[in-house]
């Protein structure tokens, strides 16, 4: 059974990973290569377009890891939390959904303004789904221009957080979020 801590970790690593990670429209952890490019390619041909086609070539070159939104949330699941292996399709209880499917699958959620500072919850907006990694953060797959991004949850656009099934994940208490002490004068 995972934790929300290994999953904030996961997305944390990836991030500090993320010249080896780029984003592909129905991926999951994948090694970008040719084959999987033209196999995309085919099946999403309005995310494969001939305009970006340098940039996968690039990413195959370099022998990055693929992933989009929700499939960075999978590939945590699909790769036992090893951020450098090849997923396993449909693994670890963690259902081929889409990022509202996912989102879906939360029995807890709640609107973005009161999340807990509780590592692992994913946050979600129509259509798209990150990763809160605690103490005000968020990582994310943005899409073809942006890769892999971390930022404060402010920054988004996001609508409302949710707390994976125990089914998949299990989550800690929330944190205390940390706090500015601000001392003017006088004797302690």
């Amino acid at each position: 059974m995972f934790t929300g801590n290994e999953l904030a970790n996961y997305a944390l690593t990836v991030y500090a990973n993320k010249s080896h990670w780029c984003y592909w429209y129905g991926t999951y952890g994948n090694l970008c290569t040719l084959s999987r490019y033209e196999g995309k390619k085919r099946q999403y041909p309005a995310y494969y377009t001939d305009n970006r086609k340098s940039g996968y070539m690039t990413d195959i070159k370099n022998k990055r890891r693929c992933a989009d939104c929700v499939g960075f949330i999978k590939s945590f699941f699909w790769t036992g939390n090893n951020y450098d292996t090849n997923p396993t399709y449909n693994t670890n209880h963690c259902p081929d959904t889409s990022a509202d499917g996912m989102f879906l699958l939360c029995k807890e959620k709640g609107d973005i303004k009161n999340i807990p500072n509780i590592p692992g919850l994913v946050v979600w907006k129509a259509g798209h789904i990150g990763v809160y990694v605690g103490e005000g953060y968020t990582v994310e797959f943005k899409g073809f221009d942006y890769d892999c991004q971390k930022k404060k949850v402010t920054d988004g656009k996001w609508k409302k957080w949710g707390m994976l099934p125990p089914s998949m994940i299990t989550y800690d208490e929330p944190k205390p979020e940390k706090q500015e002490v601000l001392i003017t004068g006088g004797s302690v």
